[in-house]
């Protein structure tokens, strides 16, 4: 019996070890099924998560070249928003300045408040300058300095104004017959661009050129041919007569033409008239050397005098009404006349008359309102 006992004892014994031996390998099996399942499964998501950066890089790349074409977009709307803004703003302050030169345009550098400015610093420093120079270089009075020194401003105020405002009155009738012709081609109007007369400037035959030396003889001839081929052979009354003529021409050329075509006319004309204005300068500076007996060359003062007079009436005339030089020191008519304090203030002595003129009055334009005080000297009522 125990035999029978120890022998099934050994087979539930080899049972437990078959059952334990089974029970391993299906553990082994399940475990390996899991780490594949998992492995699987990790792949998969690795997969659908590397997909979805993918998409989502893509999206992005999509939405960034969306927006940068969006954006821009949105800057040439608003360059042409500015643009339109900036157009409307030109065309709004041309109509507003158009005929009103009360408006300054603040985008110019030559505009009436920095010419006022460069007018009075010209009076305090140069004409100062120059004045002591003529009194100890050419011995003079005082008086005769002055009166030396007005000639000077007020002959390159009258030659610069003519010049300049000849030039504009040319343009504007060649442009306006074109406007007639196209509309009319057999107008008188076409006239115009072949007849219109050139003003020109006087034609200095004085010998004072022998006192400034031979040493540039060559050099004046070729400026003073330069300032016939230029200016031309006449100025002065000639000169008035053609511009009257012009103004008789441009009867049927006096249509009205736009804003935008006036303002190109008198663009072109400050573009065209200041580049010409270095070998103006020059030009009319001997022009000035020659008719007023003034050896520049040995005064430099009065040379940089005479210079900067003649650029700053280049500057004053090139407007579309030029600034104005008054002398008139005196208000009222006859026996009535006295000074005028309005206008000009006292030099060295007050009084109710005027004795002379030192330094005219600056004038937005003609018929203006004042800029700058002239300067004349008074005297006692019963003063001749």
């Amino acid at each position: 019996e125990c035999e029978v006992l120890h022998q099934r004892l050994n087979e539930v014994n080899e049972t437990v070890l078959k059952s334990e031996s089974d029970m391993i390998a299906l553990n082994n099996a399940w475990r390996e099924t899991y780490l594949k399942l998992q492995q699987d499964k990790e792949r998969e998501l690795l997969e659908i998560t590397t997909k979805w950066i993918n998409h989502c890089k893509e999206q992005d790349q999509h939405h960034s070249k969306e927006n940068e074409q969006v954006h821009h977009s949105v800057e040439i709307l608003m360059s042409e928003k500015d643009e339109l803004l900036t157009r409307l703003s030109k065309i709004a302050a041309d109509r507003l300045q158009h005929g009103n030169v009360d408006i300054a345009d603040l985008s110019d550098p030559d505009r009436p408040t920095k010419l006022q400015d460069v007018y009075t610093e010209l009076y305090d420093n140069e004409w100062t300058d120059a004045f002591e120079e003529l009194m100890e270089q050419r011995n003079v009075s005082d008086t005769c300095a002055i009166r030396m020194l007005l000639d000077i401003l007020m002959c390159s105020f009258r030659m610069c104004r003519e010049i300049t405002w000849c030039r504009y009155e040319r343009l504007k009738n060649v442009l306006a017959s074109i406007v007639i012709a196209e509309r009319n081609p057999f107008s008188s109007a076409m006239k115009v661009m072949s007849d219109v007369p050139v003003p020109g400037v006087v034609n200095q035959e004085k010998n004072t050129r022998e006192q400034f030396g031979n040493n540039n003889e060559i050099e004046d001839q070729k400026v003073a041919k330069e300032s016939e081929e230029l200016l031309g052979p006449n100025l002065g009354a000639s000169s008035k007569n053609k511009i009257e003529n012009e103004k008789e021409m441009r009867f049927e050329c006096s249509l009205d033409l736009d804003i935008s075509l006036e303002k190109q006319i008198k663009d072109i004309w400050q573009r065209t008239t200041m580049a010409l204005k270095e070998k103006g300068l020059k030009q009319l500076s001997y022009v000035m050397e020659t008719s007023m007996d003034i050896p520049y060359r040995f005064l430099p003062m009065t040379s940089k005098y005479l210079m900067i007079c003649i650029d700053l009436c280049w500057k004053m005339g090139v407007k579309e009404k030029p600034l104005h030089l008054d002398c008139v020191a005196e208000k009222g008519v006859g026996a009535e006349k006295r000074f005028d304090n309005g206008n000009f203030r006292p030099y060295t002595q007050s009084g109710e008359n005027v004795d002379f003129v030192v330094w005219p009055a600056l004038f937005l334009h003609e018929g203006g309102p004042m800029l700058v005080k002239g300067v004349a000297q008074g005297c006692s009522s019963n003063k001749k």
